[in-house]
C-alpha cells in the first residue's frame, strides 16, 4: 500500500514537473514565434526600400534574395509571403508601380520564397546558389512567357530585348546568393533561433505525454 502511494506521488511530482517545463517551453515557443514574424517584417521593410535604392540598377533586385532567406529560415508559406508582401509594398513606390504584371511578379516571387523553403537547414552554399538561380530563371520564364499581354511584341522578339536584362538579373542574384549562407547564421545567432526545432519537438513531446 506505502509503496503504492509512493509511486503516485511519484508520478503526480514528475507530471507536475512536466507541466512546469511545458509553460516555460510555451513561453518560449511565444518569444520565438515573436521573433520571427518581426524579423519577417524586417526582411519585407529591408526588401522594399533596397529595391528603391537599387532602382537605377537594370534588373537588379534584392527582393528574391530575401524571400529565398525567409524560405530557408521559416518555411516556404512564409518565404513566399516575404515575396508577394515585398513585391506589393515596393511597386507602390517604383517607376511604374502596380499593372497586370504585378500579378505574374507575384506568383515569381512567391515562387522564389516557395524555392527557399526546400533548402536543407544544413544546406551548402552551392545549394543557396542553385536555389537563387532556380528562383531568378523561374520569374524570368513566368515574366517574358506573360509580356505579351502589356508589351505588343512577337515572343522571339520578346526574348532578344529582354535577354541582356536577364542575364543581369542571373548574375546580380548570383552575387546575392554569395552572402545567403551568412545572412542565414546571422539571422539564426542574433535572434537565438537556432535551437528553435528541437525546443519544438520537445514542446510536442511533453504535450503528447501530458495528454495521456
Amino acid at each position: 500500500m506505502q509503496e503504492q502511494q509512493l509511486v503516485r506521488r511519484e508520478e503526480r511530482d514528475s507530471r507536475e514537473k512536466e507541466s512546469v517545463a511545458l509553460i516555460a517551453l510555451e513561453q518560449q515557443e511565444q518569444i520565438c514565434r515573436l521573433k520571427e514574424w518581426l524579423i519577417l517584417i524586417g526582411m519585407v521593410a529591408g526588401a522594399v526600400a533596397l529595391r528603391k535604392i537599387m532602382e537605377p540598377l537594370p534588373s537588379a533586385e534584392p527582393i528574391t534574395f530575401f524571400a529565398v532567406l525567409a524560405g530557408w529560415l521559416f518555411g516556404r508559406r512564409k518565404g513566399a509571403g516575404v515575396g508577394i508582401a515585398a513585391l506589393l509594398l515596393s511597386n507602390m513606390i517604383m517607376v511604374g508601380g502596380h499593372g497586370i504584371w504585378t500579378l505574374f511578379q507575384a506568383i515569381g516571387f512567391g515562387l522564389a520564397g516557395w524555392i527557399g523553403g526546400l533548402l536543407p537547414q544544413r544546406a551548402r552554399w552551392w545549394h543557396a546558389a542553385l536555389a537563387m538561380l532556380a528562383a531568378t530563371l523561374a520569374f524570368e520564364i513566368i515574366i517574358n512567357a506573360t509580356s505579351f499581354l502589356y508589351f505588343p511584341m512577337a515572343f522571339g522578339t520578346t526574348l532578344l530585348v529582354a535577354l541582356p536584362f536577364m542575364v543581369a538579373h542571373l548574375v546580380s542574384n548570383l552575387g546575392f546568393a554569395a552572402v545567403l549562407p551568412y545572412g542565414k547564421r546571422l539571422v539564426e545567432k542574433g535572434a537565438g533561433l537556432s535551437h528553435r526545432k528541437t525546443a519544438r519537438l520537445l514542446l510536442a513531446r511533453l504535450r503528447g505525454r501530458l495528454r495521456r
